[in-house]
């Protein structure tokens, strides 16, 4: 097996084994292209060994190749139902998903695409779903890519500090979920095509996986809570998710090692040191200000 890419044999070898999480498989022809060709994982004594971080560098380096997860989706068949129709009976067999080139927007204000403004209704809304293929141009500075689904549906709760208030006139786009019909593929791709004409921010949990969305989502801001409104916070009831969240501790801890400066420093090490995380929709509830901290480009 030769190549670059990954083809069909290699991406349903690698989605099987890496869904069962077990780091040693007895070689093949597949672990020996990952190895030669991408340097990920290593081949001893009859066995392909891989690391949580070659892991995630799979699931990335897919991600980047082919716009699918790689734990999640088939592999990608580039004829849509409607093509297929045209030939076949059955319409669904080998297709991509309805949804598989749209996205979800929304703003607090207008949207401005396309050099036309599209005014939003007055009723509580997710926003708009859009097909990313129609997309030429978006007339708004930043674009917020939004992790959980309940800020779309509660935009105007979202609270910004007096000095990133320009946000309001923002286009917010939805992450996406991890489902068959909407993967996070998509979004990330509509975010990414922007990178050098937009300012691209970065809204997520103030959580161990927050960090590494901002991180990996390739953008020049986040928007967070201020340290000091996260020292204030409180809500009853324990809080576990930083210590269930062991695999984005890791790879914040080796993404910390590696650089320099990477713009998360004081708000992980205070998530470290008071074991507090803080979801979005706390933020909204609690009315928490939130404030644009650069970062850094990460590898």
């Amino acid at each position: 097996m030769s190549g670059y890419l990954f083809n069909k044999t290699q991406y349903k070898f690698f989605a099987e084994q890496l869904r069962k999480g077990i780091n040693r498989v007895k070689k093949n022809k597949s672990c020996e292209w990952i190895v030669e060709v991408h340097r990920l994982g290593k081949i001893e004594y009859g066995q392909w060994v891989y690391t949580e971080i070659d892991r995630r560098e799979i699931l990335a380096l897919v991600k980047s190749q082919l716009n699918v997860d790689l734990l999640y989706d088939d592999f990608p068949d580039d004829t849509s139902r409607i093509d297929r129709a045209s030939t076949f009976n059955e319409e669904k067999t080998r297709t991509l998903s309805v949804s598989h080139d749209f996205v979800l927007v929304n703003s607090l204000n207008t949207l401005k695409l396309n050099q036309q403004i599209v005014a939003l209704n007055g009723f509580q809304s997710l926003g708009l779903y859009i097909n990313v293929n129609s997309v030429k141009t978006i007339e708004h500075g930043y674009i917020v890519l939004v992790e959980n689904l309940s800020v779309m549906a509660n935009l105007s709760l979202v609270k910004l500090s007096a000095e990133c208030a320009f946000l309001k006139d923002a286009i917010w786009l939805y992450r996406g979920d991890i489902k068959a019909q909407q993967t996070t593929a998509m979004a990330y791709q509509f975010f990414r095509r922007f990178k050098g004409t937009h300012q691209l921010v970065c809204f997520a949990d103030f959580d161990p996986k927050g960090l590494e969305i901002v991180l990996t989502s390739d953008a020049d801001y986040s928007l967070m809570p201020t340290l000091s409104d996260i020292k204030q916070f409180t809500a009853e009831g324990a809080d576990i998710d930083y210590f269930k969240q062991t695999d984005s501790r890791s790879y914040i801890n080796k993404k910390l090692s590696d650089s320099a400066e990477i713009g998360i420093e004081p708000f992980y090490i205070l998530m470290s040191e008071k074991r507090k995380t803080i979801k979005q929709e706390h933020m909204l509830a609690k009315a928490i200000a939130l404030s644009l901290s650069k970062i850094n480009n990460v590898q």
